[in-house]
């Protein structure tokens, strides 16, 4: 049995072996020619440009085999022989490939110039088979102008002759193309002048090869009304790229046949017939519009603002060309001036508008209007105390002037002042004190004004802002251009002098007993005690509130050893010290005598 086994299988091995030695060898793809591009062709290259590849079919002879292809491009180098791959392709199963230019290796894009080879492999697998001969390519990236193109009609010295601005007159010309691909776009240019140094009309941007001109082009742009004239036209070829290529240039005799009219009637609006107006401010304007008057031959109309001293606008004060606009606007300022040169603060005249197509004219009828100055005062500044100054007041009889510079009324009219006093952002508007100066630009103000303006307010310190209306006699007003703050202080300095000890002592010996006294307050009559105050400094700020201070009651002196001094200003204390009456009734009052003495404790 075993033996049966054995012998069945040599006969199957015997059996492969003699089929297998009976199977052919594979033959690789036939030969095959590559198409397009052309051996040796040129092309110029952008990066939006899709270059086609084509080659014929590769046929493989054992019929079974699916062909597949290679496509390789390289450089040629300068000795002819092949140097980088700039594109490779493998596994493709058409016989052509559209590549896009910017597939191309970058090395292509850096020159102006690049030799390349181009070839294909067929393969069914297990063999290849290279294409019959490879093909060069020259590829330049130098961008080139559209190619050359001739205009088709009108024809040269073709004359045209249009009687309504509907007619029209087409230019043709050839299509052209772009030898790097580019789109081509054309660009109309009509001129009086062969060289087109300044085109009197230039349409750009055109992709049709066909421009239609009409009557109102040449009669608004180009020709004046009722007239003729030569004029000259070509086309541009643009690729995009600033490269463009120009047809030749054809003469066009053309014959303007539209009579000329006048624009339609004009119809004002504002200021309105007779309107009176009040000019109260120097800044803004008056504005002045009518209605746009269309021309019959569509002609652009251009417009003069006229104001006369008569309706018919014959005696005219101030022109002014608007160009195409309806709407003027005359400042005040200029207003001012042109009311003021009258010798009136107000004027009557008459305000129109003149239309005109470059040829003939509209005039419009003549609006009454009546200017009328009534303008506040000019603005003003402060001048002192300056802005965050400080007031110390020091006895009854002295005054504090405040000044400011002069104000003038555009009107000519009498400017007149009140001084305004308000608390920190206050409008003024409900001041705290106020008073007229007349004509004046600066006022005095009693020691007594602020000592019963704080003494109202139970405060020894205040800060206030103050400013100036200027008011003219049709009580138009203006503030000065920026309040002022000032910061008023009671500093009463009284008449009574220190006596002891005397200015700038010098107390070394802790145990020795100090007199402070002082001569009697005579600043005002009634019941009074006196403070003595030390301090580091001598200013009103220092002694408020004092280092140290000591009631002496009715009594103009007091008696302390330099040891309680110590213990009260420290160790080494270098300073000063004053009294102050003070009256019983009315605290803050308080009089500070004439003298600040000097004092230094200096004690082992």
């Amino acid at each position: 049995m075993m033996s049966i086994r054995y012998g069945v299988l040599i006969l199957l091995i015997s059996f492969f072996v003699v089929s297998c030695s009976d199977l052919p060898d594979n033959i690789p793809p036939e030969p095959f020619r590559l198409l397009t591009p052309a051996n040796s062709q040129l092309i110029f290259l952008s990066p939006a440009q899709t270059i086609p590849f084509s080659w014929e079919e590769a046929i493989d002879p054992d019929g079974t085999d699916q062909v597949t292809y290679h496509l390789i491009i390289s450089q040629v180098d300068s000795t002819g022989n092949l140097g980088q791959d700039v594109f490779r392709r493998r596994g493709l199963v058409t016989t052509y490939l559209m590549i896009d230019a910017s597939e191309l290796d970058a090395s292509v894009w850096a020159q102006d110039s690049t030799q390349l080879v181009w070839q294909v492999i067929a393969t069914d697998g297990e063999a290849e088979t290279p294409c019959e001969q490879p093909f060069y390519l020259t590829v330049s990236t130098l961008n080139q102008a559209p190619r050359p193109f001739d205009l088709l009609s009108p024809a040269d010295n073709f004359q045209w002759v249009f009687s309504t601005v509907e007619e029209v007159i087409e230019l043709r010309w050839q299509r052209t193309t772009d030898p790097n691909g580019d789109d081509v776009t054309y660009t109309v240019v009509i001129d009086d002048n062969p060289t087109f140094d300044s085109p009197e009309l230039r349409i750009d941007h055109l992709t049709d090869n066909l421009l239609e001109l009409t009557g109102a082009m040449f009669h608004l742009t180009l020709l004046p009304p009722e007239t003729g004239g030569a004029f000259y036209w070509r086309v541009m070829a643009t690729d995009g790229e600033l490269d463009a290529t120009s047809s030749q240039t054809f003469m066009l005799s053309v014959q303007n046949n539209i009579p000329n009219q006048p624009p339609a009637a004009i119809e004002l609006h504002s200021p309105v017939e007779g309107a009176l107006v009040e000019i109260t401010s120097t800044s803004g304007s008056l504005t002045f519009d009518w209605s746009a008057a269309t021309d019959p031959e569509g002609e652009a109309v251009q417009y003069q603002w006229i104001l006369a001293n008569d309706p018919n606008l014959t005696s005219r004060l101030l022109t002014v060309d608007t160009g195409t606009d309806t709407v003027m606007s005359l400042a005040n300022s200029e207003i001012v001036n042109l009311v003021l040169v009258q010798g009136s603060p107000s004027l009557f005249g008459f305000w129109g508008v003149i239309a005109s197509d470059g040829v003939k004219t509209t005039q419009s009828d003549g609006f009454g209007i009546e200017l009328v100055l009534n303008i506040p005062p000019r603005p003003f500044d402060l001048l002192s105390p300056v802005d965050n100054s400080r007031l110390f007041i020091h006895r009854r009889s002295e005054s504090y002037t405040m000044t400011w510079a002069a104000s003038s009324d555009p009107d000519g009219d009498l400017v007149l002042y009140r001084w305004l006093l308000d608390q920190p952002g206050g409008d003024f508007q409900l001041p705290v004190a106020n008073r007229s100066t007349g004509t004046e630009t600066s006022i005095n103000l009693a020691a007594n004004f602020w000592i019963n303006l704080l003494v109202a307010q139970q405060q020894p310190d205040m800060n206030f802002d103050w400013n100036v209306r200027a008011v003219d006699v049709d009580d138009n007003m203006r503030l000065a251009n920026a309040p002022f703050s000032v910061r008023v202080t009671l500093d009463l300095w009284g008449d009574f002098q220190l006596q002891s000890p005397e200015n700038e002592v010098i107390l070394t010996d802790p145990g020795a007993r100090v007199l402070f006294d002082w001569a009697e307050s005579t600043d005002f009559n009634g019941d009074r005690s006196y403070d003595l105050r030390f301090s580091s400094g001598g200013s009103w700020d220092d002694f408020h509130p004092a280092l140290a201070s000591v009631n002496a009651g009715t009594s103009t002196q007091v008696q302390l050893t330099v040891a309680e001094l110590e213990t009260a200003l420290g160790d080494n204390f270098t300073g000063y010290w004053t009294v102050y009456a003070v009256p019983t009734d009315q605290p803050l009052l308080a009089y500070r005598s004439a003298d600040v003495f000097y004092i230094t404790i200096d004690t082992p």
